[in-house]
């Protein structure tokens, strides 16, 4: 039987919160659906000795200074065998053990043979969880509808279309945005994927520079309509900023 899903987890000084992410990819139920790749940034805190102590629930722990966090993300594209890689990072958690049991059932039932799957986040603040419903997919136009950490994509289709590492912050919006733009598939499956670390992660603790690169991303192909989507994301973020202090 092929391996199903390829799970990544990137961390990096990631002590606090890599245990938890591990916990909650091994727990999965049917361990045989997956594979489990770590791709550690060369850490010098004592997230490898966590990571060593999994060791025999990990397929495979690379631990090495890289150019970023798409890099290293591109570094697990390359590893991964299974049919879909979904990105689980450190810190955060699947919303619940059966979340790949389901998904593997319902791409088998509805025989889906689509290139993305996405489903519903729940973000983690300081003091609460809010659950997200995905939006609508023409949003992909100036920025991300749903969140990297609740979306499956194909293996063959990312290990063509590696991250772009220019982006620091925006390649997994870039991705998805050239993904629409070519009219990739899309199938959105109803159910919470992921539980978002929005504190720590990178995109929560970088909302401005977020927002300078998805403008360069929706400039470069030339919309009409490219001041006011920036404007509308710019936006966007203002209100982020305010609700998460609030």
């Amino acid at each position: 039987m092929k391996t199903k899903f390829s799970i990544i987890t990137i961390c990096y000084n990631s002590q606090h919160e890599i245990e938890k992410t591990i916990l909650s990819v091994i727990h999965q139920e049917q361990r045989i659906l997956f594979e489990y790749i770590i791709i550690d940034g060369g850490s010098t805190d004592k997230t490898i000795e966590i990571i060593k102590s999994y060791k025999n629930n990990i397929d495979v722990v690379i631990s090495e200074p890289d150019a970023g966090i798409y890099d290293a993300m591109n570094k697990g594209i390359k590893y991964a065998k299974g049919e879909w890689i979904l990105f689980m990072n450190s810190g955060d958690t699947f919303a619940n053990k059966d979340v790949l049991k389901t998904i593997a059932k319902e791409i088998e039932e509805n025989t889906i043979n689509s290139d993305i799957i996405y489903g519903n986040v729940i973000k983690q603040y300081v003091d609460k969880k809010i659950p997200f419903k995905a939006e609508k997919l023409s949003l992909l136009r100036y920025r991300m509808p749903f969140s990297h950490q609740s979306t499956l994509v194909k293996a063959e289709l990312l290990k063509e279309e590696l991250f772009d590492t220019r982006f620091k912050i925006a390649a997994d919006y870039n991705f998805f945005h050239i993904a629409y733009l070519k009219k990739y598939s899309f199938y959105y499956l109803d159910i919470y994927i992921s539980i978002f670390d929005a504190v720590s992660g990178v995109s929560s603790t970088s909302i401005w520079k977020s927002i300078k690169e998805n403008a360069l991303i929706i400039k470069q192909h030339k919309y009409k309509t490219f001041l006011i989507d920036y404007i509308i994301n710019y936006l966007r973020g203002i209100c982020i900023t305010i609700k998460n202090k609030i």
